[in-house]
């Protein structure tokens, strides 16, 4: 069996009539059969609730706190462990695992693979590997982008509009940006010219590490300049002395005079340090009369304070210390490249979309050539399919109009029409189609299309809904085809359905008193090989 993904086995917990009931599946065809309101419909609730769909709290079996469905499924491709992988949920030995579990106040927890996920992952997991046919399929037949994705799958082009689809949204994505870019356009100049003014501020100061503190003392240096030249008029008058008072240079060198004439009656020591004292006052003379000579520079005076006065204010706006004021320099350049950039953007990003569209433009074009030529080859095996299902005289035309504008689905616009009443004229299918010639119309496409796309399991609610006979027994040969490349679920009231299946499936409905309550419980029995003909024998007599 070609196939990705068959269903082992559903266990029920606490699932509307089902107490605890494990149903277990087998590949090819399964019919599920049983007496109205049995619960064979709550069954594939149940699956369809695993798979993903909306969970309805009415469905927790009375007393209960929850509901548990859980479903054991078998892979016999690569490719689904790989996809698993990628989305976090590894399985084992080829298995994989779905759980629900539905709280009678209305919340749902899902799981795949024993791991708690969204049940958007599931849903979309799901309809990779899984088909429901039944009336809601049959409206999603009437929505002409379902019906160009059916042909997409038949004509082998599910790569190339996955990649036309990418290519879409990233056109989609660009022109959003390029209208924010463009209506942002006058903020954001504004915003330029702000970051160039503070970034012109902070280059007019160009603040180093330590520059304050040096310019600080530089001046307090000026400001001291009248108290320094007191001192040096003290100093002056101590050296030179007065004529009262002998100056300290002359006392110093009439000092080592007087050591030096006497010097064979005193050591050698006190004349050496006679020259040495002698020799430091003059230089500490010198050094003074050097320092009284500066000039009093009133212009870098000026260029002091200006900048100590530039400090304060950089300080005030960009930060408290010189090191967030850098700080805050590199952010407004950050930002200021940023915005630049954007402004550059704006040009090269209309460019790529006018390239973006010309090259969606071709491949629309070719993907729509191609979905051409396989559409009338798709209506003819259509046609074949749907004359065995006692549609005769059916006809069936698939027409495609070259949009001038491109949209998610390409170029193409797709008319699926028919022709039901040879010599009345094609009408598109839901104008003209019933309910029972939509699922007939659809189990045809499932026909056609199972061998070629990823999907392995198909759902089928009550297809024989309204007919009997012959039109039966061609729905049960187009069942068991189908489940010749997959695996087949389906509800049926009709043994020339039954006939062609793999494994019966009975639903039965019991009624019994526990606690002085009446309770109703639905349970499971099986019929396979020689068990079907006999179990066909209690259903209705064929037609």
């Amino acid at each position: 069996m070609k196939g990705k993904l068959f269903l082992n086995e559903i266990t029920l917990t606490n699932f509307a009539t089902f107490k605890r009931q494990t149903i277990e599946f087998s590949p090819g065809l399964n019919v599920i059969i049983g007496e109205t309101g049995a619960g064979k419909s709550l069954i594939l609730d149940a699956l369809q609730l695993v798979f993903g769909s909306r969970a309805d709290k009415r469905i927790v079996r009375k007393n209960a706190e929850f509901a548990i469905i859980e479903a054991t499924l078998s892979a016999n491709d690569k490719s689904v462990s790989d996809a698993l992988d990628e989305l976090g949920y590894p399985s084992e030995d080829f298995l994989v695992t779905l759980k629900r579990i539905i709280y009678k106040n209305g919340t749902t927890k899902s799981f795949i693979n024993h791991q708690s996920c969204n049940v958007k992952t599931l849903s979309n997991f799901s309809k990779t590997y899984i088909d429901l046919v039944g009336q809601f399929e049959n409206q999603k037949l009437l929505s002409s982008t379902y019906q160009l994705n059916l042909l997409d799958n038949y004509a082998h082009l599910e790569s190339q509009v996955k990649s036309y689809q990418e290519n879409f949204h990233g056109l989609q994505e660009n022109r959003k940006l390029f209208e924010k870019l463009k209506s942002d356009k006058g903020e954001r100049e504004k915003r330029i010219d702000y970051l160039k003014y503070q970034i012109n501020e902070i280059d007019s100061l160009s603040p180093k590490e330590g520059e304050e503190n040096s310019l600080l003392k530089e001046k307090e240096h000026f400001l001291n300049y009248e108290r320094r030249a007191q001192i040096f008029s003290h100093l002056q008058s101590i050296f030179s002395g007065d004529t009262d008072q002998m100056g300290l240079s002359n006392l110093a060198h009439s000092l080592k005079t007087l050591i030096i004439k006497n010097s064979s009656l005193l050591s050698d020591e006190l004349e050496t340090m006679a020259i040495n004292l002698t020799e430091t006052i003059d230089q500490f003379e010198e050094a003074a009369s050097q320092a009284q000579g500066e000039e009093f520079d009133q212009e870098r005076l000026d260029t002091v304070l200006d900048r100590l006065d530039l400090y304060q204010k950089i300080k005030r706006k960009h930060g408290s210390s010189v090191n967030e004021v850098q700080s805050s320099y590199k952010a407004y350049h950050a930002e200021l490249d940023q915005l630049t950039n954007e402004s550059h953007d704006l040009a090269s990003l209309d460019k790529a979309i006018i390239d973006q569209e010309k090259n969606l433009t071709e491949l629309a074009k070719k993907i729509h050539s191609q979905r051409t030529q396989s559409a009338s080859k798709l209506a003819k095996d259509l046609e074949s399919k749907i004359h065995r299902l006692r549609m005769d005289g059916a006809s069936i035309r698939f027409n495609l109009q070259l949009l001038n504008h491109f949209n998610e689905n390409g170029l193409t616009e797709l008319s699926f029409l028919s022709e039901t009443n040879p010599g009345e004229g094609f009408f598109k299918v839901k104008e003209i189609a019933s309910g029972g010639e939509l699922s007939r119309i659809l189990l045809a496409f499932r026909q056609v299309l199972s061998s070629y796309d990823s999907i392995s399991i198909f759902l089928f609610d009550e297809i024989d809904t309204g007919l009997g006979g012959e039109t039966a027994l061609h729905i049960g040969k187009a069942l068991e085809e189908v489940a010749k490349n997959g695996q087949v679920i389906s509800i049926s009231h009709l043994p020339q359905i039954a006939k062609y299946a793999h494994k019966l499936i009975e639903v039965i409905k019991e009624t019994d008193t526990h606690d002085d309550q009446l309770r109703t419980e639905s349970s499971i029995q099986y019929f396979i090989g020689k068990e079907v003909s006999r179990q066909l024998d209690r259903m209705t007599p064929l037609q």
